[in-house]
C-alpha cells in the first residue's frame, strides 16, 4: 500500500497537493513509457495513478488541479490502449472522462467517438464527433471524416 493509500485509510485525509505532485510525477512517467512506444508499461504507470485517484474519487474531485491529472491520466490511457488495438480499453476510459470528470473534454469525445465507431457503436460515434465538432476543434477536417465514416456505417446498419 502506497503512503498517500495509507494516510487516506488511516486518516480519512491527506493533503491534496501531495497527491497532484503524486499524480503529476505517475503521469509524466507514463507519458515517457508512452513516448518510448511502451504502452503496456504506459498504462501500467497511468493505471498507478488512476488507483490512487479511485480509492477516494469524491474527495480527489474536489480539488481543481488533481481531478484535471486524473482526467490527464485516464485520457493517457486511452491513447495507450488505442495504440494496443485494445479499443474496448479506449472506449471505457474516454467514457470515464466524460461521464465523471468532464463531459466535454475534447481529447475523450475523440477517442470515444474513435473507440466507439470501431466497436460498430456508431449511434454513438455519431453523437461524439457532432459535439467535438461544435468545439471547433483544430482538426476539424479529420473529425469530419470520421463523422462520415462512421454516419455511413449507421445508414448500413
Amino acid at each position: 500500500m502506497t503512503r498517500l493509500n495509507k494516510a487516506i485509510k488511516d486518516f480519512g485525509r491527506v493533503d491534496l497537493s501531495d497527491v497532484d505532485a503524486k499524480l503529476a510525477k505517475i503521469k509524466d512517467l507514463g507519458n515517457q513509457r508512452y513516448t518510448e512506444k511502451k504502452y503496456k508499461e504506459a498504462i501500467q504507470k497511468f493505471s498507478e495513478g488512476i488507483d490512487l485517484y479511485l480509492a477516494d474519487p469524491e474527495t480527489f474531485k474536489t480539488d481543481k488541479d488533481v481531478k484535471l491529472k486524473v482526467t490527464q491520466l485516464y485520457t493517457n490511457r486511452s491513447l495507450a490502449h488505442h495504440q494496443l488495438g485494445d479499443h474496448a480499453g479506449a472506449y471505457n476510459d474516454s467514457n470515464h472522462v466524460l461521464t465523471a470528470l468532464d463531459a466535454t473534454n475534447v481529447k475523450a469525445l475523440m477517442r470515444r467517438g474513435s473507440a466507439a465507431k470501431v466497436l460498430a457503436k456508431y449511434d454513438e460515434s455519431v453523437r461524439d464527433f457532432q459535439a467535438l465538432l461544435k468545439t471547433k476543434p483544430a482538426n476539424e477536417a479529420e473529425v469530419k471524416k470520421e463523422l462520415d465514416e462512421a454516419m455511413k456505417k449507421l445508414v448500413e446498419q
